[in-house]
């Protein structure tokens, strides 16, 4: 547990970075996303 423990009192010293870092990756996933309906709605023909 101590590793475990160590990494995250890191993280907490590093809070804004790690919630740019979680942002990030939120709307990275939200354009694969928006691209991979746009073509389900295509081939489902509903637009």
């Amino acid at each position: 547990m101590k590793p475990i423990s160590k990494k995250s009192l890191e993280l907490m010293k590093k809070a804004d970075r790690v919630t740019d870092t979680l942002y990030a990756g939120a709307e990275k996933c939200k354009k694969i996303a928006e691209e991979t309906m746009k073509e389900v709605r295509s081939l489902m023909g509903l637009r």
